[in-house]
């Protein structure tokens, strides 16, 4: 069975286990397979992306000031 894009209808052509709008490559279409069919990100475990680091004063931070 032959998959057609919801934006323009055109034909859709199969790349990476995703289907792709041939016209978005040109600028004709807006469907992007890559943004819509993208598996969901895990969350991140402390809810920030600089949570990582240790936030505690260490010996050098004192001694700067």
């Amino acid at each position: 069975m032959k998959k057609f894009c919801p934006h323009c209808h055109c034909e859709m052509l199969e790349r990476a286990n995703l289907y792709i709008c041939p016209r978005n490559a040109i600028g004709d279409c807006v469907y992007d397979a890559m943004l819509i069919d993208e598996p969901p990100r895990a969350a991140q475990p402390f809810g920030s992306a600089r949570s990582h680091f240790d936030q505690r004063a260490t010996s050098f931070d004192s001694q700067s000031k």
